[in-house]
């Protein structure tokens, strides 16, 4: 492998990453957090921290703890696909496979981008026959992505006290529908409009959401508060197909 190869260097830094501890840095692609919704103020903020954010193409750390993301999950569903394991070539190759198709990592908290090992790829919108041809001898890495796209869910990598570099696995999120980014009073307002408890469960069944959504004066409360183009918004949420999975409205 040539020594200025894109794979060379992000292994390297990788192994740097290993043996050294790594400084917060950055986080989410703000256009893939943020749900564009003319006219309204999550569409102000979503082209204020694009423009900000253009070359980094992520919210930082600090930006990060000052919103709420409302993403569809579903923990219940039994799986049919087993975690893989990664090694570092592969985590490399699969790296440079998605951001080759301009799909972003989803960062954890903490993690770098470059280094990271704790994270997630929507990566949905590339042909199964791709990642077929690139793990050809590797059928394990294959199943764990087949199955996601045909759930519509993301794919994690994580790091683990295996033996394995990482692991791969079908991620709990549901990624047909992009996230909303709010800050945390129009979080907070959002769940109360639903007269929803704010308790230590931080989600509600979708069907459970179309329920309140639907009920009499759920939309006078949000507009109450300005936050009507949010209704909107979790009205098209709540009627996502999601095949036979149990999905669930989480907030994190």
């Amino acid at each position: 492998m040539l020594a200025d190869d894109p794979a060379a260097v992000w292994l390297r830094a990788v192994c740097l990453r290993r043996i050294t501890a790594s400084p917060t840095g950055l986080h989410r692609p703000a256009c893939a957090a943020l749900v564009h919704c003319s006219g309204s103020p999550a569409v102000h903020l979503g082209r204020q921290l694009k423009e900000e954010r253009e070359e980094e193409g992520s919210l930082s750390a600090g930006e990060r703890k000052m919103h709420t993301f409302f993403r569809i999950i579903d923990t219940q569903t039994k799986l049919h696909s087993k975690a893989a394991p990664l090694n570092a070539r592969e985590l490399a190759s699969l790296r440079l496979t998605l951001q080759s198709a301009g799909i972003h990592a989803d960062l954890d908290e903490g993690e770098v981008d470059g280094t990271a090992l704790n994270f997630e790829y929507n990566a949905n919108a590339v042909a199964i026959a791709r990642f077929a041809q690139l793990f050809d001898a590797r059928l394990d890495i294959v199943s764990v992505i087949e199955e996601s796209q045909f759930l519509g869910r993301a794919i994690r990598v994580r790091r683990t006290d295996s033996d394995a570099f990482a692991t791969l696995e079908v991620s709990e999120h549901i990624a047909i529908s992009p996230e909303l980014a709010v800050t945390r009073r129009q979080a907070e307002l959002v769940l109360d409009c639903l007269d929803w408890p704010r308790s230590e469960r931080r989600s509600i069944p979708l069907d459970e959401l179309r329920s309140r959504l639907g009920a009499g004066r759920t939309y006078s409360r949000f507009e109450r508060h300005d936050l009507g183009y949010l209704f909107d918004y979790l009205a098209r949420i709540a009627d996502t197909d999601c095949g036979e999975q149990i999905p669930e409205l989480a907030w994190v």
